[in-house]
């Protein structure tokens, strides 16, 4: 024997046990026994074994009963490639929190176990996850807050300022014909007045929010390019669309010499196909697909197709943007996020709608292209 490979044999064990990994070999079908000094942390947890030194784990850890039955059968099968258990965690005799992970091994006739404590390591990654997910969750409410708002401002600006001025001139004309009781048709004017005045004084509140909704860029220079918005929201949440076994792909049928550019406003096109993308996603089945689609539509019109492998909504569902009042929250938080694309399309002089092809769906809308000018 070389004497690296002495060193070897010395140092391992002593490595394992640093590393807070414990190593057990199987002695028989449900009994392990210990390959090294093992780090602490398994005898708080496991104990000291039987008078053979014998441990039984699935009469400690529910986890590993489990996972031992499929690391028998990984076993049997002699396979060279490590199983790993996935993350679980125990509690010490002391009643402290550990997070492991198990892997099982068939090594030269042997089946290895070996046991690993994540550590503190760990639970700081656990943290920090938590904070991320966290700070989605407040993202996602405060988009929806503000889609709200959106919704509301356009309301209060195209609808209800109108509204109330031409309900004031009615009762004028009423008063002045003397069709009606003078004093309560004064009554009501001051009352329209009184409305009119808070309405005015929270539209000029909100101005730089109205101007922001109507805001559009013409100009080809800072015109957003809708290929380069989807290309990067494509990018982004492929991650998301993996996780839920749902594929997601990006093509483009306009030549490379035309402009791809359109009027509309950047932070507000990604929430529109933002939101498309994640209504699509939270309906897929596992294994569905979804393609999004960029066309010229004649020499004026971009048009953008979100291809469904399975349709996201049926037949009854394509009058969505209506269904505000629904009694379930999350349609209603739906509808009113497709309400939000359906007002900022309509805004900018486009159009967006859904259709069926047999068992798929396809969200669609246009929108003027923005051409370069020659010189």
């Amino acid at each position: 024997m070389s004497p690296l490979s002495q060193v070897s044999i010395d140092l391992l064990p002593e490595v394992a046990r640093r590393l807070n990994l414990a190593l057990l070999c199987r002695s028989n079908e449900s009994a392990f026994i210990l390959m090294q000094e093992p780090p602490e942390w398994f005898g708080q947890i496991f104990g000291n074994g039987n008078d053979n030194g014998e441990f039984h784990l699935e009469q400690v850890s529910i986890f590993l009963e489990s996972f031992l039955v499929d690391a028998a059968n990984h076993w049997a099968s002699e396979r060279p490639e490590p199983l790993k258990s996935g993350v679980w965690h125990e509690f010490d005799k002391h009643d402290r929190e550990h997070y492991l992970e198990a892997t099982s091994l068939y090594v030269s006739g042997h089946c290895i176990l070996i046991v690993e404590s994540l550590g503190h390591d760990y639970e700081v990654r656990v943290q920090l996850f938590q904070k991320a997910r966290n700070f989605v969750l407040q993202n996602q409410s405060l988009d929806y807050e503000l889609q709200k708002n959106d919704v509301l401002l356009h309301f209060l600006s195209g609808e209800l300022a109108p509204s109330m001025q031409r309900v004031s001139r009615m009762l004028a004309d009423g008063k002045a014909a003397g069709g009606l009781n003078a004093e309560a048709l004064s009554e009501l004017s001051k009352q329209v007045a009184k409305q009119d005045i808070l309405l005015d004084t929270f539209l000029r509140g909100f101005s730089s929010e109205i101007v922001a909704m109507q805001h559009v860029s013409r100009d080809y220079s800072s015109a957003p390019d809708i290929t380069e918005v989807i290309r990067t929201l494509v990018k982004s949440e492929l991650e998301s669309f993996i996780s839920r076994s749902v594929g997601l792909s990006m093509d483009s049928t306009v030549p490379s010499n035309e402009s791809t550019k359109v009027v509309s406003h950047r932070g507000r096109l990604e929430k529109v196909v933002g939101s498309l993308m994640h209504f699509t996603l939270r309906r897929a089945p596992e294994g569905a697909s979804v393609n999004i689609q960029v066309h010229s539509h004649g020499e004026d019109w971009i048009l953008t197709e979100i291809h469904e492998s399975v349709a996201s909504l049926g037949q009854e569902g394509e009058a969505i943007f209506d269904h505000l009042l629904t009694e379930e929250p999350m349609v209603r938080r739906a509808a009113l996020s497709l309400y939000f694309c359906k007002l900022t399309i309509d805004r900018w002089g486009g159009e967006i709608g859904y259709r069926h092809a047999g068992d798929s769906g396809c969200w669609w809308f246009r929108l003027r292209r923005v051409k370069a000018s020659t010189p």
